[in-house]
């Protein structure tokens, strides 16, 4: 299977199974006889926009991300509040700390709302480091991201 099959495949088995982590999407995949090496499957994951959602009895499950969606940030948004702890800077970088296993999604809305003063997000489980376009002070996208999430404490 070439890659635009795989993409297809691991969009389709994210958005009709609640898979919750890698290892659970390569068993999936393996059940349809399609062998990826877990950097593979990261890249694809990455390359899909794939985030984590809070599940309501608990634990998280991946969501896809794109262009089909309803919205740029839409049904995540409050997910990213409930995630949030906390937000620091140094220099033209910035730190989020989030609950544990919120970071993709955190990182995800901020990705989707296309905020000029940020150039990209990296995250982890609970930790996302984001980088500040040159010549925007952390005052201004402070005041940005209250205006957009007025119930985050930042």
């Amino acid at each position: 299977m070439d890659k635009k099959g795989r993409l297809t495949l691991i969009r389709t088995l994210i958005m009709n199974n609640p898979v919750e982590n890698q290892e659970q999407l390569q068993a999936l995949l393996a059940e349809r006889n399609i062998q990826v090496t877990q950097a593979t499957l990261s890249r694809d994951l990455k390359s899909l926009k794939v985030g984590k959602s809070h599940l309501k009895h608990g634990g998280y499950c991946y969501t896809v991300g794109g262009e089909d969606q309803a919205g740029p940030a839409e049904g995540l948004i409050g997910d990213m509040s409930q995630g949030f702890v906390s937000m620091t800077f140094s220099g033209n970088m910035g730190v989020i700390k989030t609950l544990p296993g919120y970071a993709n999604t955190v990182a995800l809305v901020f990705d989707r709302l296309n905020l000029p003063e940020i150039l990209g997000t990296v995250a982890g489980d609970d930790t996302i480091i984001f980088v500040i376009r040159e010549g925007v002070s952390k005052e201004a996208l402070k005041a940005r991201l209250r205006e957009k999430f007025p119930s985050l404490y930042i």
